[in-house]
Order: structure tokens, then sequence, then C-alpha cells
């Protein structure tokens, strides 16, 4: 009987004993939870992210002790899944070439999956420096071709620009409007300064192999230039002149002969003089972007000058191409031809054009740049999507008052961040955790008590998005373990 009577106690003591373990793993371990209340960490990291969500435990329930107690509360899932690729689209409506591109983002990084080329309608349809009405439809037309590739890409921004081409005429207005009320479209016109800045955004992130040069993007109607040191501009300003525009002004038969290639160059030297670009600087290397230095090297790699991999050539190899096209204008009109046909015209004077501007700057190398314009439109784009995005999180910040008047949600956190609802909720003062109909009576700022300084404290949320603050308990596991100690020796002193 006494065997029996020792043997109840001493299981009583095992069942006690488990039972203090589970209560004091149970409360540091928050890692299971229920359907109606969550356990979420507090940690010192600032990223706070919005998701419609009850607040969810990262990565255990205990509070990130921190000197400055600067704490932020992560939202169920942290990141919102973004598609894997987007599409944009972009028309590009220069002086030579109008093109429409599809490029591919992925992890923020482009590629361009599709590209149509049509001959610019300004340099066709232009009388008295105006569009005519048959240019404008012929405009009308295009627009609505390169939307509807667009379309079936399913992009998710269209940006359509204009440079010089409709820059420089006189009915602009009347273009555009036209355009818009037709295809509901807008044809934006970027000025040269801003023209020359895109150019220099896509060719910072491919081309640049040297601190410190020149860029030029020669377009049909002008030329961009930009001074950069440690890739970073320096001057950027504008020509009003381009290969097509320099071809119009000085050239009268297909190419031009000795006097009018002196006539190019004169000009040239002109507009880069109103500029006062600062010169003295040794600048070796010369960036060349746009389609006129893209057919330069195409026409070198054809003739077998350099190879199909070398986009760095001497600046004396434009001197041994312009000497060799100006030979026979037979042979010159086949090897331009089987490149590009639609630079017969235009390839001359933007060669002559080149050298000029690289013995301005005193140039060595030339480098020919597989970026283009329409790439570093890409880039602003995708720059101005994360701002937008910022700016909206931001605008849902809300404050604590907000919430506990306005949602009847009692908040208890110092310099903390909640998600309710899709509105990220800036708890700038302690508040007290108190009921809806008790908000009114106290004043939680002023109670000492509600600071969180306890590591062991940890935040819920109930499915209804109120907030309640539990303590670990430790005490009930403390007093099973005594009565356990208690019972043991009961035990061991009946059994002496």
């Amino acid at each position: 009987m006494k065997f029996k009577y020792n043997y109840i106690i001493f299981m009583i003591f095992i069942i006690l004993c488990s039972l203090s373990y589970v209560i004091a793993v149970d409360n540091n371990q928050s890692s299971s939870f229920d359907d109606n209340s969550y356990t979420t960490i507090i940690t010192n990291d600032n990223n706070d992210y919005q998701k419609n969500s009850i607040i969810q435990e990262k990565e255990s329930s205990n509070i990130a002790s921190t000197s400055q107690k600067n704490y932020s509360i992560y939202s169920t899932d942290n990141t919102q899944e973004k598609p894997e690729k987007e599409y944009y689209g972009v028309g590009n409506f220069g002086s030579n070439v109008m093109s429409v591109t599809i490029y591919e983002i992925s992890n923020d990084k482009i590629n361009p999956v599709f590209t149509k080329n049509e001959k610019s309608v300004t340099a066709e349809y232009t009388e008295n420096n105006n569009l005519t009405k048959d240019g404008i439809n012929k405009l009308i037309s295009i627009v609505n071709d390169f939307n509807g590739i667009m379309n079936s890409y399913n992009v998710t921004q269209k940006y359509l620009f204009a440079t010089a081409s409709l820059r420089k005429i006189d009915n602009t207005n009347e273009v555009t409007d036209n355009v818009l009320n037709s295809t509901n479209l807008n044809i934006h016109l970027i000025s040269g300064e801003e023209e020359a800045k895109l150019g220099f955004e896509a060719v910072k992130y491919t081309d640049l192999t040297t601190d410190n040069g020149v860029l030029i993007d020669m377009g049909g109607g002008s030329t961009e230039v930009i001074t950069f040191f440690n890739k970073t501009p320096s001057q950027v300003d504008s020509m009003p002149i381009g290969s097509l525009s320099s071809y119009k002004e000085y050239v009268s038969l297909e190419f031009p002969n000795e006097t009018e290639i002196k006539n190019i160059k004169i000009r040239t030297q002109e507009e880069l003089n109103k500029i006062n670009f600062n010169n003295t600087f040794p600048f070796d290397d010369l960036y060349g972007n746009g389609g006129t230095l893209y057919t330069v090297r195409n026409v070198l790699t054809y003739l077998g000058d350099i190879s199909n991999d070398t986009y760095v050539i001497p600046v004396s190899k434009l001197d041994s191409l312009l000497a060799k096209l100006l030979e026979n204008s037979t042979r010159t009109s086949e090897i331009i031809s089987a490149v590009d046909n639609s630079r017969i015209n235009t390839l001359l004077p933007g060669i002559v054009m080149t050298k000029e501007i690289s013995e301005y700057f005193k140039i060595q190398n030339i480098h020919f740049c597989k970026s283009k314009l329409d790439e570093g439109v890409i880039y602003r784009l995708m720059e101005n999507k994360k701002d937008t995005e910022k700016e909206n999180q931001s605008n849902s910040i809300i404050d604590y008052n907000d919430v506990v008047s306005n949602h009847d949600i009692p908040v208890t956190l110092n310099n903390a961040y909640a998600v309710i609802n899709n509105m990220k909720i800036n708890v700038t003062h302690t508040v007290n955790l108190l009921k809806a109909n008790e908000a009114q009576e106290n004043n939680p700022a002023n109670d000492s008590k509600n600071n969180i300084n306890d590591e062991s404290d940890a935040i819920t949320v109930s499915d209804n998005g109120a907030f309640s603050l539990t303590e670990n308990s430790y005490i009930p596991a403390a007093v099973l373990a005594v009565l356990s100690v208690l019972i043991a020796s009961v035990v061991i002193y009946r059994k002496r």
C-alpha cells in the first residue's frame, strides 16, 4: 500500500514537471498559433511593407534588444510578388527613322525583344517647314500600327517621344493634337538637353569603359554632345544640326563634294564654338550613339575593315572610310544600301560631322555604343515607377490618433509600425492598450508602465485587427516547478 502511495505521488511529480516544461517552451516559441491570434517579432529593421493581412510572426516572438528601441513590425508577406517579366513599349519618332521597340523588363534588367522601323514622315512630307496633311495622316497610321504592336505584347507602359523631327517644324502643336485626338496617344516632345541626358543614361550602364570622355548622339536634325568626368555629365548641350539636316542644307547631289564637305565642317565648328565647350582637357575617347554611328560601324564591318566584335576604332579610320566612299558614287550606293538603305544620303555628312567633333576635342579613339536613346527612356520610366511606388507607400502612413479615433483600434508600441487594412500605421508615441470604450477615458501617453522594455514582451493581433500585449508566462511554470520539488522532497522523506 505504501508503495502504491509513493508511486502515485511520483507520477504526479512527473506530470507537473512535464507541464512546467511545456508552458516554458510554449511561451518561448510562437511558431504555432490559432486562426484568430498571431504573434509578431519586433526588430530594429526599418524596412516596412504593406499587405492587406494580419501581422504574422517573422522568425520568433522575442523583441530584439537595441539601445534606441527603434522597432518595426513586419506584415504577413514581407514582399508582394512581382511578375517575373513585364514589357514596355517605346516609340521613337526621329528625323531619319521612326521606330517602335518592345523591351522585356526582368529583375530591373532590360532586353529589347522586338523592333520595327519606318522611314520618318518629316523627311518625306515636310513643306515650308510644316508637316503636310498627308504627312499627319501617315504619322497617325504609323502610330496606330505601333500601338497595335505594343498591345500584342501586353505592355504595362507605353511612351512615344519625338526629338528634332517634330521639335523643329512650325506646326508641332497641330501634329501632336491630331495624333492625340485620333489615337488617344500623346507624342512627348523632348528638348535637346533632355535628349542628351537620356542618351547618357542609356550609355553609362552598358558602354562606358573610361571615366572621362565625350558622348555624342547624332540624329537627323540635331546632335547632342556631353562631356563627362568620373562617368558624371559635366557639360550637356545640343547642336541644331544632324546628319539629315546637314545633307539638306549643304549637299546638292546624292553625296557631298569637297566644297560641301568643307561647309559641313565649318558649320559644325561654329555650333561647337557657340556652346563653348571646354576642350582644353585631353579627352581621348569619344562615345558615338545614334543611327548614323551604328551605320558607320556596320559599313566598316561590311568592308572588312573591322571584325564583328570590334567596338573601338582609332579616329584615323574615319578618314580612310570617307576617302573610300568618295572614290566611286555607284560603289558607295551599293555599299550603303547593303547595310542600311535609309542612310544613303545622310551617312557621309554624319561621318564628316563626327570627324570634326573628334578633332575639336582632340579625340584618339571612337567607341561605338551598343545602347540607344530608347533605353535611356526605359531607365527613366523605371525610376519614375519606383518613385511613384515610394510616394504611394509614404502617403499611406497615418498617425496613431487616426487609428484610435477612426478605427477604434487601441495601440501599444513605441516608435513602431503596424499594418491594418492596407494602411501602414505610424505609431509615434507610446499608447495604452485600451478597449474601444476606454480610449477616451485614459491618457496612456503619460503612463510609464506602457513602455515596452522587457525583451520577453510580444505583440499579438486578433483577426479583427485589435492589438493586445501578452507576457510570456514564466510565473506559472516557476510555481509548478516549486511544487514539483516539494513533492519530490516528500517522497524522499517518506522513503527514509
